[in-house]
Order: C-alpha cells, then structure tokens, then sequence
C-alpha cells in the first residue's frame, strides 16, 4: 500500500471515529507524544495552540457529551502523502436552545508507520463562543 493510501485509510478510520462518538478509538490512531494544535491566538482563546493529542481528545468529547445532539460530516477529503486535509460539517444542539453550527478544516500528519504524529485544526470561534455562552459573542 502506498502512503497516500494509508493515509487515506487512517484518515477515514479518525473520522468514521469522530462522526461514530466513538472519540476514546481515536487514540490508537496516534502515537503516544502525538500532538493536537488549534490555530488562534492563544492570549484570547485559551484552547488554541498546542496539546497532547489525547489531552485534546478528551476536551472535544466532553464538548459533545453536553449536547442533546452532535453531528459531524465530512465535506472533502485531500490526501497528499503521509498528509490528510479533512473539511469537516459540525453541528451541537442543546442543551436546551443553544445550536453551533460551523465548518472546520483538519489536517493529519501521519509518521513513518502510519501513526498520527500531528493535528492541525482550524475552527470558527466565534461560533464555539457563542454556543458556550462567553460573553461578547
């Protein structure tokens, strides 16, 4: 199997993982000192920036865990090498009223032997904030 289908391969297993709420799964796709960095300025978002991969796994499964409801798409997916560019479609309802709606890139850099050694994602913030309730959004 080449690179790029491995990757492809890890790529759809993280995210039939993510889309399934099967998030604790998603560690075995990593290495141990795999890394999980969230653009944004970290003076303003406190969550942007680096932090371990399962440290960071664990934050996004407590935020859909206290949702009614949690959906994610996938839009496109780009492999190139041992890169794999996810857009993903997320949404959150409830509880009670609130919604979040957004769309998000991710981008997963696997090692050598297959092994996520990097997340990179991109996401609206202005669309968490408001569903978390920070004032100003």
């Amino acid at each position: 199997m080449s690179t790029s289908e491995v990757t492809r391969k890890v790529a759809q297993e993280w995210f039939g993982y993510v889309e399934g709420h099967q998030y604790e799964k998603l560690d075995a796709l990593a290495t141990p000192s795999a890394n999980w960095w969230i653009g944004g300025s970290k003076e303003k978002i406190p969550v942007a920036g680096d932090m371990p991969y399962v440290q960071r796994r664990q934050g996004t499964e407590q935020l859909n865990e206290g949702a009614d409801k949690s959906t994610t798409k996938l839009v496109g997916l780009t492999v190139d090498g041992n890169v794999a560019v996810l857009e993903v479609y997320r949404t959150l309802d409830g509880p009670g009223e609130k919604h979040y709606e957004t769309y998000a890139i991710v981008k997963l850099i696997l090692n050598e032997k297959g092994k996520i050694q990097e997340v990179r994602e991109y996401l609206d913030f202005f669309a968490l904030f408001k569903y978390l309730g920070v004032p100003g959004f």
